[in-house]
């Protein structure tokens, strides 16, 4: 029954994008690439049962996603926060109701969701995303490579085509070279 019950967890973990970090666990869903809605039921978490909702709009990429646990789990105390713990961190309450969060498209693309059993593993992956991943917490711009870069490497490519059609023209459509025999 164990060896069951490793194998389905580990089927939910990796159909759902879901991984455990220093920082408790993440759902590293990309907005961009699911639409409609997903459940996923008993995931376990430090020996907690976890139940994760999803639902994306099409059109904008953005949706929400909410974590509840089961009642039976009451004297465990999880924590919650959104895609770049910009917001309060929630604890998810014993009585099965859920803590929902607004989805909405980063970039660099960042999980969806934490989840920890210590508040403070949250704060220090606050401090990590604001700190390493370069997001400014109230403003998501994206970071557009820059046009000189893009023609930089352009004519870098240009001017590699252009030595290559050289060598191979001049090694196969070139007149043979006569060296006469010395006799």
């Amino acid at each position: 029954a164990t060896s069951r019950l490793a194998f389905y967890q580990s089927l939910l973990r990796s159909f759902s994008a879901i991984r455990e970090t220093i920082h408790g666990m993440e759902l590293a869903i990309n907005p961009h690439s699911i639409e409609g809605s997903v459940t996923i039921r008993g995931l376990e978490y430090e020996e907690v049962l976890v139940d994760v909702s999803l639902s994306i709009n099409t059109p904008d990429h953005r949706g929400t996603v909410s974590v509840s646990k089961s009642s039976e789990f009451k004297d465990t105390v999880l924590y919650t926060c959104d895609q770049i713990c910009a917001g309060e961190l929630k604890g998810v309450p014993s009585n099965g109701s859920p803590v929902v969060y607004q989805i909405r498209p980063t970039n660099p693309s960042t999980p969806i969701l934490y989840i920890a059993k210590d508040q403070q593993q949250l704060i220090d992956l606050r401090h990590l995303i604001e700190q390493h991943h370069g997001l400014d917490l109230h403003t998501l711009e994206e970071h557009p490579i820059s046009a000189l870069f893009i023609i930089v490497i352009s004519l870098v490519i240009i001017l590699f085509h252009v030595l290559l059609f050289h060598m191979i023209y001049k090694e196969y459509c070139s007149p043979p070279a006569y060296h006469p025999r010395s006799s």
